[in-house]
């Protein structure tokens, strides 16, 4: 017989997409609006959802509670019937759906909040500005009987609320100067612990296994990434990883977005504040921001990125391309490499230019395109004069030579198979990588800055 002590049926295991929470956090909002007594627990939960979106915007009562999931959104037009290019991403585009809509009244004045929803993915294109700017005129010219008291909406009192319960990078970050409220998985998890039996302030206990279930799958995830952490204290990176949950556990656990994100931010943020705490150091959301981010491979498998330094060509590229400006950058990737079937995680400095293996080179940038080729074999000869791959962590080698694949415009200036890194403090890792930053940093500066 099968040992099932370990198992659950959890439906949110299943139900992992963008759509399932928005139908949960839609769920928990409705309470507001199917209940009448204000003390019930339903009524006090749902309430209390609408409070933590809104933040400082938050109300003493809601009334006419209404709920409105994917919402259409139609973009102002012209004379000729064609939406306004407000923002040049949406081009043509007549609509946009709001994740989620919640419509209520303050006393006799409607207000209106807008929920974008994501689990992995990031906002793009200014959606939410644009959601905001065109939602009155949508409401106005709606034949929704149920939105009827809300046509006269006013545009200050539309607010608008981020909620992203996969890993917060720099961009999410970049979502407070956007939006009145933004939600991370930790400030959702203090959120339902409120309502949970086992929490010391509970305010009203909700049993509903709807929610029961949401509770438990969230912190699964976050009881994953605390492994991971310890771990990480542990100086254990690869080989030595045990994970006590069968659904998310991995011998690799760079395979995992988080376990990529976690490394990179704990080097290149959070032990360099430790060490500069005394200077009055910028706080983590300044310091990376525009910095870790993440992508996918062909194959679907993740990997992630943060990116030091940055430098723009302001010349154009080709006669079609006026307004195109190319750039090349410095930056250190996680990601995994197969060999001999078994896959295997590695930390590599590279350069990137889009332009460096462009051909035929363009007549009009054919010195600038000699510039571009050349910046890798200075770098390469720089790390070579310095000596920085033969630099030891804790006594130990790290660096492996690795070539870049041919053609590739990332190629490869160092390499660390992640599993060199076993039994290295992070805090050793990040001084050494900090100060090749620093060199590299510095000789650019020095020998690129004035190219234009």
């Amino acid at each position: 017989m099968a040992n099932n002590k370990s198992k659950t049926n959890n439906l949110f295991s299943f139900a992992t997409s963008e759509l399932s929470q928005d139908a949960f956090f839609c769920w928990s909002l409705n309470w507001l609006a199917v209940k009448e007594d204000t003390e019930d627990p339903y009524y006090k939960y749902g309430k209390a959802m609408l409070d933590l979106f809104l933040g400082n915007n938050k109300k003493d009562e809601y009334t006419d509670v209404l709920i409105k999931k994917q919402f259409v959104v139609e973009f102002k037009r012209n004379e000729n019937n064609n939406p306004i290019k407000t923002d040049t991403t949406f081009g043509e585009k007549a609509k946009g759906i709001i994740d989620i809509l919640v419509l209520f009244k303050d006393g006799n004045v409607p207000h209106a909040l807008i929920i974008e929803d994501k689990t992995h993915t990031s906002e793009h294109s200014n959606q939410i500005a644009m959601y905001k700017n065109n939602l009155p005129a949508t409401l106005k010219n709606s034949n929704d009987a149920e939105i009827e008291t809300y046509k006269n909406l006013s545009s200050e009192n539309i607010y608008t609320a981020y909620v992203k319960t996969g890993i917060m990078y720099s961009d999410d970050l970049d979502m407070k100067n956007k939006v009145n409220t933004t939600i991370s998985l930790d400030k959702l998890l203090k959120f339902l612990d409120l309502f949970h039996g086992v929490s010391n302030q509970t305010i009203s206990t909700i049993n509903s296994n709807i929610y029961l279930d949401y509770y438990e799958y969230l912190h699964g995830i976050n009881d994953f990434q605390n492994e991971i952490i310890d771990n990480f204290k542990k100086n254990q990176y690869v080989d030595n990883y045990e994970s006590t949950n069968t659904e998310l556990g991995y011998k690799n656990i760079f395979q995992d977005p988080y376990a990529q994100y976690c490394f990179l931010k704990k080097i290149f943020v959070e032990c360099d504040e430790n060490r500069n705490s005394s200077d009055g150091s910028k706080n983590d959301e300044i310091i990376f921001k525009s910095r870790i981010y993440s992508g996918s491979n062909k194959d679907g498998t993740k990997w992630t990125q943060y990116c030091f330094w940055k430098k723009q060509f302001e010349t154009n590229i080709l006669p079609h391309e006026k307004d195109e400006h190319e750039s090349y950058a410095l930056f250190w990737r996680i990601d995994n490499a197969t060999m001999n079937k078994e896959i295997y995680p590695y930390l590599a400095l590279r350069y990137y230019d889009k332009n460096i293996n462009k051909y035929p080179p363009s007549p009009n940038t054919e010195n600038n395109d000699k510039c571009r080729q050349n910046i890798f074999n200075k770098l390469q000869g720089y790390i070579k004069q310095h000596n920085i791959m033969e630099y030891e962590i804790d006594d130990n080698k790290v660096f492996f030579k690795k070539e870049s694949r041919k053609g590739s415009v990332e190629r490869n200036l160092l390499y660390i198979p992640i599993r060199n890194l076993d039994g290295i403090s992070l805090t050793e890792i990040s001084k050494v990588l900090h100060d090749i930053n620093s060199k590299l940093t510095t000789y650019c500066k020095t020998e690129f800055e004035n190219i234009k």
